[in-house]
């Protein structure tokens, strides 16, 4: 059994390799690779960075997708996340960028066929009110 806080742990963890992956990347590449990752995987990545951290980590981004990237930050703010959908939308930003930096592309994660991450189910879910009566 973990020991309790385990996952905010683990979490800070992941964003610290994340910048330091960020780092070895060639700026050019570094924005080519934000740019093509989708807002919400970008979001649930981020969502423990420090507010410093994540300025630096959008300035090579659109305004367009640093505005939408914030919006989906608000919004997890409002959310009961679960370890499982953060850790893989880290994975997936990770594998997206390590590529890049290694230059190698195929080198599949699970689920793929074309070297990029398998597409993450969306931790959002539709509500249907219950009617009364």
């Amino acid at each position: 059994m973990r020991p309790p806080g385990y996952h905010i742990f683990a979490m800070i963890d992941y964003t610290k390799r994340l910048l330091q992956l960020v780092k070895t990347l060639s700026p050019v590449d570094r924005q080519n690779r934000l740019m093509a990752t989708p807002d919400r995987e970008l979001a649930l990545a981020m969502m423990y960075m420090d507010e410093p951290d994540r300025k630096k980590f959008l300035s090579v981004v659109s305004i367009a997708k640093r505005r939408r990237i914030e919006d989906e930050l608000r919004l997890e703010s409002h959310l009961s996340i679960r370890y499982e959908h953060f850790r893989r939308a880290m994975e997936a930003v990770m594998v997206r960028l390590y590529h890049s930096a290694t230059s190698v592309g195929d080198a599949a994660s699970p689920g793929s066929s074309n070297g990029r991450p398998a597409p993450l189910r969306s931790y959002l879910r539709p509500r249907r009110d219950r009617r009364v009566g």
